[in-house]
């Protein structure tokens, strides 16, 4: 049986933890954040994109939540997080697995998925084999065109030239942008990553949006809600998977909701997994 082991500390609302599972017979920790323990059995899921962290939630959550207990997570390779095992070829699958091995332990009623750029290809990947929930991603990855340049230009490097020149000068890219966000972003969480599994989790990535299986997976889902910035634009590219869909835009943001404007986010996110539409605690 998978064990999960807990070296716990007050975060303001929220505790710090490491959690082990074992994971196609090899053992994993990751780093998790929670908040909250909630009147019922509702657990929500936070995954973060590629070279972020489970700190990009810390503004979201909110600070009191009868219903639910939160969680969000470094997934392998990401934040404090032990990297991801050598070598693996299906990322995605490699964290999406992580993630439905802690759920199982937690072993809640109803997961509610929440999740950014690149975790919205994890928690598809997961979402089968979890308890049914909402379903929020902020702009996640649903086709090609959504790995953009960053998780594009990654997976056309080489794993080697990634690891020895090309992380680093992402890196520097980033904390040279004229974007706030980017330079954030590059600083603060994509500077602590392993570059191995960054560019591992960014090839993984671009084949599963490439083959369709991300979009496909996303049309299966009933309780679905899109959010995007109000400074990146109507996701017109989306077209038909976009069709009986609760979209919302957040003001003032771009690809990062959860930087300018968390309020504004965390309320759409509790308005989404709200029975009546209502963002209640």
């Amino acid at each position: 049986m998978n064990e999960q082991h807990y070296d716990a500390w007050p975060i303001g609302m929220r505790t710090f933890s490491r959690l082990s599972v074992t994971v196609k017979g090899r053992p994993v920790t990751v780093a998790a954040s929670a908040s909250g323990e909630g009147a019922g059995d509702e657990l929500v899921v936070l995954l973060h994109g590629l070279g972020c962290t489970r700190e990009s939630w810390d503004a979201v959550v909110p600070a009191v939540d009868h219903r639910r207990r939160w969680l969000a997570i470094d997934l392998p390779g990401h934040g404090q997080s032990a990297p991801l095992p050598p070598r693996q070829a299906d990322a995605i699958g490699f964290h999406a697995a992580v993630v439905v091995e802690l759920v199982r332990q937690l072993a809640p009623d109803r997961v509610h998925l929440v999740s950014h750029s690149m975790g919205t290809a994890v928690a598809l990947a997961a979402a089968p084999d979890l308890p049914g929930g909402a379903f929020i991603t902020v702009e996640g990855n649903l086709v090609a065109r959504d790995c953009g340049l960053i998780s594009r230009r990654i997976a056309t490097q080489s794993r080697g030239t990634f690891i020895r020149s090309g992380f680093a000068r992402m890196r520097d890219d980033l904390i040279a942008s004229p974007d706030a966000d980017a330079r954030f972003w590059g600083s603060t969480w994509f500077a602590c990553a392993d570059p191995a599994s960054i560019w591992a989790s960014a090839a993984s990535l671009v084949a599963w949006c490439d083959s369709g299986a991300l979009a496909e997976r996303w049309s299966r889902l009933t309780d679905r809600t899109y959010i995007w910035g109000e400074h990146t634009g109507p996701p017109g590219h989306l077209g038909h998977l976009l069709d009986g869909v609760r979209v919302e835009q957040i003001a003032g943001v771009g690809h990062f909701a959860m930087i300018g404007n968390p309020i504004g986010l965390q309320q759409a996110v509790m308005r989404a997994m709200a029975p009546d539409g209502q963002a209640s605690t």
